[in-house]
Order: C-alpha cells, then sequence, then structure tokens
C-alpha cells in the first residue's frame, strides 16, 4: 500500500470520508449515479504482515478477491491468462464497493496531476499484449493508452471486459476538491474542481474517448475535501 500523507492526499481523503464523513460520502455518490435506496455494501481489504507493509493491510488487487461474491469473476480471470501479466496483481483498487447489484471500483484523486499515471510499470516486453488486450476493448486504443494516461486507460478496460462478460461494473473516480496541502512541507497542489475537469477533458482527447462512450463505464464524482 502506497504511502499515505498524514492530513493530505486521495487516500488519506477517502480514509478520512469513509471513517468519518461515510453518509456524506455515500450521498455524493448516490447523486452522480442516480437515486438509489439500497444499503452500499463495501469490500473489507485483507490483513498484511505489518513486517512488510507499515498499514497492516494488503491492497485490494486484481480481481480474485471477487469470486467469493462473484463466482463468475473465475471464467473472466481465465479468458485473461494467456496475457503474460499475473492479471489478479496488475492493478490496485482504492476501494471496492457494490449497490443495486453492480459493482463499483473507487479511484481517488486528490489533485490535478494525479489523473497521469504513466506506464513505467507495465512497460517494456508487456506493452504489446497490454495494447493488444485494450484494443480487445476498444477499437480506438492506440499506443497513447500506454503513456500518460495509463491507469485511467487500463481500468477502463478491465471494467468493459467485465461488463462485456455479464459482470455489471463501473469505475467511480472521485476527486477531492482541496485534497491536498502537505502543511509540514508547504507543498499545496492545484485541486480546484475546475482544474480536475480541465484535466479530465485532455485525458479523454489523448484516449480518443468521447463523453457518451466514458459515461458507459465511469462516473465522476467531486467532493469538498474541507467544506
Amino acid at each position: 500500500m502506497a504511502q499515505i500523507g498524514y492530513g493530505y492526499g486521495s487516500e488519506f481523503q477517502l480514509l478520512r470520508f469513509l471513517g468519518h464523513h461515510r453518509n456524506d460520502l455515500e450521498e455524493a455518490i448516490r447523486k452522480a449515479i442516480g437515486d438509489s435506496h439500497e444499503s452500499f455494501y463495501w469490500f473489507d481489504f485483507d490483513f498484511a504482515d505489518r513486517e512488510k507493509v507499515i498499514s497492516g493491510d494488503s491492497e485490494m488487487c486484481g480481481l480474485s478477491f471477487l469470486k467469493k461474491e462473484i463466482p463468475k469473476i473465475s471464467g473472466v480471470c481465465d479468458k485473461v491468462k494467456k496475457y503474460p501479466w499475473n492479471f489478479d496483481r496488475w492493478q490496485y483498487w482504492d476501494a471496492v464497493f457494490k449497490l443495486n447489484d453492480v459493482i463499483y471500483f473507487v479511484e481517488a484523486k486528490a489533485h490535478k496531476d494525479e489523473i497521469k499515471s504513466g506506464n513505467k510499470k507495465h512497460g517494456g516486453t508487456h506493452s504489446k499484449e497490454i495494447l493488444e488486450f485494450m484494443k480487445g476493448q476498444f477499437s480506438c486504443a492506440t499506443e497513447e493508452w500506454l503513456k500518460d494516461y495509463y491507469q485511467f486507460a487500463n481500468r477502463l478496460s478491465t471494467v468493459s471486459l467485465l461488463n462485456n462478460n455479464g459482470i455489471s461494473c463501473k469505475l467511480v473516480n472521485i476527486y477531492f476538491v482541496d485534497g491536498y496541502y502537505d502543511r509540514e512541507h508547504s507543498i499545496n497542489k492545484d485541486t480546484s474542481e475546475e482544474s480536475f475537469r480541465a484535466e479530465i477533458v485532455q485525458e479523454l482527447k489523448a484516449l480518443g474517448i468521447d463523453e457518451k462512450e466514458k459515461d458507459k463505464y465511469v462516473i465522476d464524482v467531486f467532493i469538498d475535501a474541507n467544506p
């Protein structure tokens, strides 16, 4: 698990809202996805060896952790075994919840620069296979999908794969407005809603995806971290 900044950053804000402002968080999500009177079911993280992971928790990664809840996930995992990387370890989710029998994968951002995340970890010899996987989900996928907005392209392709195999799911991007100020180091990032939205426009342009196509798979939620 990535190091959590005390008092700032996307992981801190998400944990803060899950722990201290759950009603506000869920209400913001409900508003973004449409009214629902069903209860949220948040998946728990597994515990980890504190000698290896300072938080004592392991990250939610891949899809295997959903097998008990959604047996059909096993079939989807089998379909992607032809790829050389370990599909159960290649992506990490900030949180996962279920609502109205739909699985929602959460990605939190605390400043606009976090929207960009290059393909460093999964580059090199695997790039060709990863792009092949992405093209299998979106015909518009190009090598640009392996560059600045790789993380989003990766998750978008996975959500598409699941939906195409009968598993209803969406990606929830939570943007914490005014959510990043590192007082210890006097670092204040650009976290305005306007800057987030402008970067999202650039992201979609770079990937060649229009808003209508994106809305099939993605929910954007903007939350004021310090109202």
